[in-house]
């Protein structure tokens, strides 16, 4: 019996140094040890070690000789998921009285961490007069008590945190609008200048991945993530993945009931692919340690790139890989279809990725109207940055939406015969889109 409890220690010692090292190296936010420690967690990836490997992690796994060994999402994620609940096993024993000492500690200052992570945050979220006001009470505590308020444990710091929240009218509740998608189609963009506006209260933390990764959780877990919100605001979300997840509509419906509006963010699909398929090389080889902050990227080429990502497209036939990843990212009718079962179209607000980067006053304005939210934004208050190459807003300061990916590596350049084949596939998909919800945007045309 000891050595079993011994084992499960050190296993749960391995699994919080390997989720610290990750952090490290893909230099996450300030809410990074917290948000991610429920992202690795969900998304534990098997890397495959092979002597022929060329390319591996979301998009699957490519040897030499152009075999493609799947991807998450199809026999890998049976790996994953028993990986994940072999961790949910060491953590609840971890947390159980007859654990041994090692693992109660570690597992304990796991979660200090974490809701250290999230006072921060909080705090910086209030308004001034608001964190005026909290630093008071704080204060007052340390002279009733006579004990200084940062000694205390995390655990009550939050206690403190949340009842002071609640007295002053504001609460976690489930979200009121969910941006559920694209990924790499503006999201970040969107919820960075979305969450400017006074009547919208974002998340704590980028993405919550609740209803694709979480769920078992259970729903006070999801509360737990949201921000602090007013009688009078809305409380937002935004976790991409949610589009592709299939169950994500029917649980959606069923825990947060027929009134929730959504937010999606499309572009066009193959511009999206390639910079979806960079945004996770990027992430591989930082985790790899083979590119890290502030230094030079290993050598590469758009012709190599592009190379790369066709063996992860083409199927052994050279057709069009409908099942990968990057190539069912942005089937849109089809996951759309799936989320029409559950919603009618006019809970979705539909987002052309180029509007939102060349004209965002135009597209916070049809939000604001969506959500029927007071007017804020005006169009002075927005910038295009040539550096950046995005835009920008005035909020007091000079503010810019976060990147989500470093952009160092050259972003793949396929063949015409490739380019060809996509256009065609994705041109299917684009003609039901519109059908389905009457949108044309420019970039379609080269498709329809």
């Amino acid at each position: 019996m000891n050595y079993k409890r011994g084992l499960l220690a050190a296993v749960f010692l391995v699994v919080v140094f390997l989720f610290t090292l990750g952090s490290y190296l893909a230099g996450w936010s300030t809410i990074a040890p917290l948000e991610g420690a429920h992202r690795n967690r969900g998304s534990l990836r098997v890397k495959l070690q092979h002597r022929n490997l060329n390319v591996a992690g979301d998009q699957g796994i490519t040897y030499s000789d152009d075999r493609t060994v799947g991807n998450t999402d199809s026999h890998l994620q049976q790996v994953i998921e028993e990986l994940r609940q072999n961790i949910d096993q060491i953590e609840a024993k971890a947390t159980n009285s007859q654990q041994g000492p090692v693992s109660r500690l570690v597992s304990s200052k796991v979660q200090a961490a974490r809701q250290l992570e999230l006072i921060k945050k909080v705090i910086g979220l209030m308004d001034d007069d608001l964190r005026v006001q909290y630093y008071e009470q704080v204060g007052r505590y340390e002279a009733e008590h006579s004990e200084s308020f940062s000694q205390l444990q995390a655990a009550r710091q939050w206690e403190f945190m949340v009842r002071f929240m609640e007295v002053s009218g504001h609460t976690q509740r489930l979200p009121d609008v969910i941006n559920i998608g694209v990924k790499k189609s503006g999201t970040n963009a969107m919820g960075f200048f979305v969450s400017q506006h006074p009547l919208i209260t974002h998340s704590l933390g980028n993405e919550v991945h609740f209803f694709d990764w979480n769920y078992r959780r259970g729903l006070e877990y999801y509360r737990s993530r949201m921000g602090f919100a007013s009688k009078y605001q809305l409380s937002f979300e935004k976790t991409p993945r949610y589009f592709v997840t299939e169950s994500a509509p029917r649980d959606i419906l069923k825990d947060l009931g027929n009134q929730t509006k959504f937010i999606l963010c499309l572009r066009d699909p193959i511009d999206r692919m390639k910079s979806d398929f960079r945004h996770e090389r990027e992430l591989f080889l930082r985790r790899k340690g083979a590119m890290q902050r502030g230094k030079k990227p290993p050598e590469s080429s758009p012709e190599v790139e592009g190379k790369m990502l066709t063996a992860l497209i083409l199927d052994a036939d050279g057709n069009v890989n409908a099942s990968q990843d990057a190539v069912r990212t942005s089937s849109y009718s089809k996951h759309l279809r799936n989320w029409l079962q559950y919603y009618p179209i006019n809970n979705f607000l539909l987002v052309d990725h180029d509007a939102l980067n060349e004209d965002t006053f135009t597209v916070l304005e049809e939000v604001e109207q969506f959500l029927q939210l007071h007017t804020y934004f005006k169009p002075s208050m927005f910038y295009y940055d040539s550096v950046r190459h995005g835009a920008c807003i005035f909020n007091p300061e000079r503010v810019c939406p976060p990147k989500s990916s470093p952009g160092l590596i050259p972003k793949a350049m396929l063949s015409r015969e490739v380019e060809e084949k996509l256009r065609v596939y994705f041109g299917d998909v684009l003609r039901e889109l519109v059908e389905m919800t009457g949108v044309r945007y420019s970039w379609m045309e080269r498709y329809l």
